[in-house]
Parts: structure tokens; C-alpha cells; sequence
């Protein structure tokens, strides 16, 4: 019975502990993609390692029916493009306007720990 009220007590603990904003958004498949999508993985490991990393952060949107995270960054002084990757990682297409449109549910997924980026500003809450 102790072993029961342990585990109910953990679950109320981690469903009330947590905001909507605690986790990050499914996608590919995937209720945690940080953890198991290894190419999103190393692409966040690559964008910590980096001196302006407190720019940087990744989104996933809809682009025509498929799942895509977009990398970017806030960086004031930087001459940015933004990639687009599919669920395996793999390199898409540079973000235009035109694509930009073509997008829906854009939704940020992960941010450097100190980011600088005002993503109330950018419309991700």
C-alpha cells in the first residue's frame, strides 16, 4: 500500500510541478524530441558549444505536412540565415518568406539556458 501512495504522490507531484512551458513540444514521433532524436540532439549540443549561444534557439512548425525544426537565433549583430531540418536531421532549406508562409504551429523547442531572446516578442510565450 506504501509503494501505491509513493506512486500516486510522485505522479501528482510531476503533474502539478510542471507549466505547459516546463516541456517541450512533441514531435516526429516523439513526446521529448531532445532526447530521442540524435540529430536535434547533436544540433543543440553544437549550438551550446558555441560562444554566441545565448542566441540561439530551435523551433518545429508544419511545412506542407511534415514536421521541420528551424534553427535560429536573436543575435544583434549577426548576418543570419535560418536552416530548416527535417525529423532525420537532415538539412532542407534555408527559411525565406515564401516558406516562412507555408509554415503553421511554429512552436519553440529548445533555448539556450541564459538565452538573451525575447520569445514573447517573437510570439512563443
Amino acid at each position: 500500500m506504501r509503494n501505491q501512495l509513493d506512486r500516486v504522490f510522485f505522479l501528482v507531484l510531476i503533474l502539478t510541478g510542471c507549466t505547459h512551458h516546463d516541456l517541450p513540444p512533441a514531435a516526429c514521433g516523439s513526446v521529448d524530441p531532445q532526447a530521442n532524436l540524435p540529430r536535434l540532439a547533436e544540433k543543440i549540443h553544437e549550438l551550446n558549444d558555441n560562444e554566441l549561444s545565448r542566441y540561439n534557439y530551435i523551433t518545429t512548425a508544419q511545412y506542407e505536412s511534415q514536421t521541420v525544426f528551424i534553427v535560429k537565433n536573436c543575435c544583434p549583430f549577426c548576418l543570419s540565415v535560418f536552416e530548416v531540418y527535417d525529423c532525420q536531421g537532415n538539412a532542407l532549406f534555408v527559411l525565406s518568406e515564401d516558406t516562412q508562409e507555408k509554415m503553421s504551429g511554429e512552436r519553440l523547442v529548445w533555448a539556450a539556458e541564459e538565452s538573451e531572446c525575447n520569445f514573447e516578442a517573437a510570439g512563443f510565450k
